[in-house]
């Protein structure tokens, strides 16, 4: 936007036709005019273009922090030339702040920017007037009557979210009792309830240690079987279980054994000539078995 340079009347009187200002070719951009409060920052760029018949006074520059007028201060101002046809550009951006205001909205301008130019040997001042900006306080002077005083804070009733609150974390906790049960609890009694186990802890209530206590011990291993084969299993069956269950053939030895033993004992009447070592070994040949059978 352009607008009007002032020349000083001290300059009509120094120098031959004060138009010579006019000639002046210049731009600005302005800041904004409405809304500063205190302590806003207001920026403005002055661009001049000085012909060669004239010589810029960099010394009437002002050098911040300087007091602008009533409401403002020049709080930095950089300044830059380079030469352009015919004369040299001078690029100006100065930044003020507002450090006073009125108890009202007012329109106030803010001030020129006094510069000086030589020509013909002589010194004639000019200032570049600045824009008009509305200023005014925060609040308005009388804004404090509005204001009043605290009010105690009311008091709400939580008892219904802390219920809730309660019922859902109770709610939680079950589900994740319920799962970790799922997870750990049901696999083991799924396990216990397998038919080597069962047989396993019945063995091992037994404590036999004599030859009464071998038939059942051998029974209770004969029902893990059956129940494992889902039929009475003989000991011409074993190749059949096995391809049934293969995970027992690692024990195909231990098994013909157990089967020859059993049928020697209980049919041949060949009683054990240690009947607490043969106990024995039954309890780890069922141990076994529970170990196979967990591991399928």
């Amino acid at each position: 936007m352009r607008r009007r340079i002032v020349a000083a009347a001290l300059a009509a009187a120094c120098l031959g036709p004060p138009a010579r200002a006019a000639e002046l070719g210049w731009r600005s951009e302005e800041p904004r005019p409405y809304g500063y409060v205190l302590g806003d920052l207001i920026e403005r760029r002055l661009v001049l273009d000085v012909p060669d018949s004239e010589q810029w006074l960099e010394s009437s520059l002002p050098t911040p922090p300087a007091r602008a007028g009533r409401y403002f201060e020049l709080r930095r101002l950089s300044h830059a030339a380079q030469p352009i046809d015919g004369g040299t550009r001078h690029d100006l951006r100065l930044i003020y702040q507002v450090i006073g205001v009125p108890a009202q909205i007012r329109i106030v301008e803010l001030p020129g920017l006094p510069l000086k130019l030589s020509a013909a040997g002589r010194e004639y001042p000019l200032t570049i007037a600045g824009p008009q900006l509305s200023i005014g306080p925060v609040s308005p002077d009388d804004g404090l009557d509005a204001l009043q005083g605290d009010v105690p804070a009311q008091r709400i009733d939580t008892g219904a979210a802390r219920r809730q609150s309660l019922f859902a974390a109770a709610l939680a906790l079950l589900l994740t009792a319920l799962e970790a049960a799922r997870r750990t609890l049901l696999p083991r009694l799924r396990a216990a309830a397998r038919p080597f186990a069962a047989a396993l802890r019945q063995l091992r209530r037994m404590r036999g240690s004599t030859a009464a206590d071998l038939a059942p011990a051998l029974a209770a291993i004969h029902r893990a079987f059956n129940a494992t084969a889902g039929e009475t299993l003989l000991p011409g069956a074993l190749p059949a279980f096995f391809a049934a269950h293969p995970a027992y053939r690692r024990l195909d030895a231990d098994i013909g054994a157990f089967f020859a033993r059993s049928r020697a004992h209980l049919f041949g009447g060949e009683p054990p000539i240690d009947a607490a070592q043969a106990c024995a070994e039954l309890l780890v040949l069922c141990r076994r078995l529970r170990d196979v059978e967990r591991s399928r």
